[in-house]
């Protein structure tokens, strides 16, 4: 009997030691399967770990929900700006249906446009697209009408209705005609006629005209010469040369006007921007982004900025796109700048001494930037609306609609002209 009792006590004893252990493979696991703190951390980690686990797919994918021809026009700026009104007029022109007239108008703030003076086309199937520009201290406006086979230059004054050709057989495409700060002087690139279906590339040459004298003379040689030139000052000119040697890199030279010598090589890189005071380059290499330089000779001056560089992360190869513009008495700049993976776009207004950055509506690429002829006002050029700036007070404006009731086929960037009083 004593035996059978020991027995059956060690027996319960042994039961109760393995007891606790047999709850734990099938009572925890469905515990943690409905904890809270489970899921909580799980829902915040999504958006920090999406982006890291899809780099590329994620903004290529927004880009193309998002179009640029599809993005919506700015109507306000991030600030509540005032309307422009200030002493400039905002000169515009067009084609008619027809094609063989062009119609000079004045633009106001609510995109009404009233025509002040018209201009035949000069060829006989008629005009392609027409471009206007400033000149500082002058009341004409330079006036470049493009048809098929020439290209002519005029100067038209709107005070006192008149227009005159001079000079003829300029590049077309995407060449504009540059004024000098004093505003003396234009500068524009010219095609040779007879080289233009007989060479591999057209045969070009920088050309100026004298204001003053009324003269009409040669920069540079007949060359294969880029189509951007710029003004250094009152008597040098910059102008960039593509794909050197075979290959995608820009070469920036620099050419005197009013002596014989050659045009000289001063530095890699495409020059988009320069100011007097101090002299400084600003320039587009395709590995650093954009490069301000204090002082260009030599031209190992020392780097003192850089942008951050270009990458090919979304839909059109451009994370971040870039437009410059100096004013016409290059004493202050502005530099647009839009991140196309974080959609947002900046504005800095460089000046001699200060920089400032503001923010703008973002838009994929703007069309440009053009100053009055006083320097005193910028205007941005956006998909839908003309964007004033004011770099002396540091202000944006209200955005200016664009002209409506233009028969025309190119942007209106091209085709805008601004007069300060």
């Amino acid at each position: 009997m004593m035996r059978r009792c020991f027995m059956l006590i060690s027996l319960l004893l042994i039961g109760c030691m393995q007891q606790p252990a047999q709850p734990s493979p099938t009572v925890l696991p469905p515990i943690a399967a409905i904890s809270p703190t489970q899921a909580v951390p799980a829902t915040l980690r999504a958006p920090t770990t999406e982006p890291t686990l899809q780099p590329s797919s994620v903004p290529t994918a927004s880009f193309d929900s998002s179009t640029p021809t599809s993005e919506a026009a700015p109507t306000s700026t991030p600030i509540s700006a005032p309307p422009f009104t200030a002493p400039v007029d905002l000169i515009v022109a067009g084609l008619d249906i027809s094609r063989t007239t062009i119609i000079i108008s004045q633009l106001y703030g609510d995109s009404e446009t009233s025509p002040i003076y018209t201009i035949p086309c000069f060829a006989e199937a008629g005009c392609d697209d027409v471009n206007i520009f400033s000149i500082p201290n002058h009341q004409e406006l330079a006036f470049k009408i493009n048809a098929r086979g020439d290209s002519r230059l005029y100067l038209v004054n709107l005070e006192t209705q008149t227009h005159s050709q001079i000079a003829d057989q300029l590049i077309s495409f995407r060449s504009d005609v540059v004024a000098a700060p004093d505003g003396n002087t234009l500068a524009f690139i010219k095609i040779y006629p007879e080289m233009r279906k007989a060479a591999p590339m057209n045969e070009t040459s920088i050309w100026g005209y004298d204001l003053t004298t009324k003269e009409l003379f040669a920069i540079t040689d007949w060359g294969y010469y880029n189509l951007d030139i710029h003004w250094l000052d009152s008597t040098n000119l910059v102008f960039c040369i593509g794909r050197v040697a075979g290959t995608s890199a820009f070469e920036t030279w620099q050419v005197a006007i009013d002596d014989l010598e050659p045009p000289e090589y001063r530095i890699k890189g495409k020059f988009i921007a320069g100011q007097i005071d101090p002299a400084r380059w600003f320039l587009l290499n395709d590995q650093q982004g954009l490069r301000q330089l204090n002082q260009y000779f030599p031209a190992t001056a020392e780097l003192i900025h850089y942008s951050e560089p270009f990458t090919t992360t979304d839909g059109m190869g451009n994370a971040k796109t870039i437009t410059m513009q100096a004013s016409p008495d290059l004493r202050q700049a502005l530099l647009i700048e839009n991140d196309n993976l974080l959609k947002q776009s900046t504005v800095t207004i460089i000046k001699s001494s200060s920089t400032i950055t503001l923010s703008i509506p973002y838009q994929y690429s703007y069309k440009g930037i053009f100053w009055s002829s006083d320097s005193r006002y910028a205007f941005i050029m956006a998909g839908g609306a003309i964007i004033p700036v004011d770099p002396e007070q540091a202000m944006l404006f209200a955005p200016i609609p664009p002209p409506t009731n233009l028969n025309i086929d190119d942007g209106f960037g091209s085709f805008l002209a601004a007069r300060g009083h």
